[in-house]
């Protein structure tokens, strides 16, 4: 039984497609400012409505700091799909120039600074906790070099010209960055909004989230797969010494009683033979998705995490129920003691072929379990 349907899966990720069920959020800017080139780390514009990246007439560099709150608004255990940052250009030099989002290093702060002259580009006298040109923290704490810590390679890059308005990078770069901050919340420090450092009067200024227009404010929008899944009529819901739940978060602790059941509310699924599958990972690290075989959120690859446990098999039992009944079925299990600090990945799977996703099974979405 397990090598077969580890031979169903290895064929399955091989030809899935991605799934077209997916979920968006918009998030707005939890801070931005702007690095102003200055040896003494004098300047910074926390609070203002303006955020610039490039070259001023003077010959002076402006560098973009940006940060959103991933993990705080997408579930820990999501697949992003596509990322866009919109950014309002207010005020701009003449011709086009490129601008980059470099993902941040460090930490860094935004404080109650205001730009001074020239639309706020001359910047304002540094508050402490701002952010400078040497400081990730006035005047505490300092980058390790002068004008921010970021990554040399971009990770977008568009071309921005001199007419005001929105403007948008996306890209695959964007999505590896918002999931590494999704997997791991404490590397989120954020992009540096990085220009063309080439000629000078070129410098490009766009709207923060402190700007007075609302619609002009930062904004990123992620479109991510929540939790696996076929998205079907195939249903998995759980509980906890309790009445079952769509809640895919669950604890528990030894001597628990966990319920599952599986149910195909409009009947679709009845009569067809299905699996309950289950996988240990250690808190904070889930099992890895195949990025072509969305619906699956086990990782049967030996060696690489805890093994699948298979709670219930219709295909391999011959004690068992053959087929999904109507009305469902249910399943209770005694937590046992010693797993404090692992979680416990659980789906079901149906086989018959799903309409959303053109694979040949379906599959619930995914409950996780913590045990505390």
């Amino acid at each position: 039984m397990h090598s077969s349907l580890r031979t169903i899966v290895v064929v399955a990720v091989l030809s899935q497609v991605l799934w077209s069920q997916t979920k968006t959020v918009v998030l707005d800017s939890i801070r931005d400012n702007t690095l102003f080139e200055s040896a003494t780390g004098s300047l910074s514009a926390g609070a203002d409505a303006g955020l610039f990246s490039g070259i001023t007439g003077l010959g002076s560099i402006r560098r973009g700091l940006i940060l959103f709150d991933i993990a705080g608004n997408i579930p820990d255990t999501a697949t992003i799909q596509n990322v866009t940052l919109t950014l309002q250009l207010t005020q701009s030099g003449g011709g086009n120039l490129g601008v980059g989002l470099h993902t941040l290093l460090a930490d860094w702060g935004e404080a109650g600074s205001i730009g001074g002259g020239m639309g706020g580009g001359a910047g304002g006298t540094a508050l402490p906790g701002d952010a400078t040109w040497i400081h990730t923290f006035s005047t505490s704490s300092f980058w390790t070099n002068l004008g921010g810590d970021f990554t040399a390679t971009s990770s977008a890059l568009t071309t921005v010209g001199s007419v005001n308005g929105p403007i948008t990078w996306s890209s695959t770069g964007m999505v590896a960055d918002t999931q590494a901050w999704l997997d791991n919340p404490l590397t989120n420090f954020g992009w540096a909004v990085v220009s063309d450092e080439i000629s000078s009067g070129m410098a490009r200024r766009f709207a923060t989230r402190e700007h007075g227009n609302l619609s002009f404010r930062p904004q990123l929008s992620v479109t991510y797969i929540p939790r696996a899944g076929s998205g079907e009529d195939f249903v998995l819901s759980g509980s906890v010494n309790g009445p079952l739940t769509l809640d895919p978060d669950l604890t528990a602790t030894a001597n628990d009683a966990l319920f599952l059941h599986i149910e195909s509310p409009m009947g679709a699924y009845d009569f067809f033979p299905h699996l309950l599958t289950a996988q240990l990972f250690t808190n904070g690290s889930p099992p890895f998705q195949a990025p072509f075989f969305p619906e699956l959120y086990l990782d049967f690859t030996p060696g690489l995490f805890f093994p699948v446990i298979y709670l219930y098999s219709a295909l391999a039992n011959p004690f068992a129920t053959a087929v999904l009944p109507p009305g469902g079925q249910t399943f209770v299990f005694a937590i046992p003691a010693g797993l404090n600090g692992l979680s416990l990945m659980i789906q079901a799977y149906s086989t018959l072929p799903s309409m959303n996703t053109g694979s040949f099974f379906t599959a619930t979405d995914a409950f996780q379990l913590t045990f505390f």
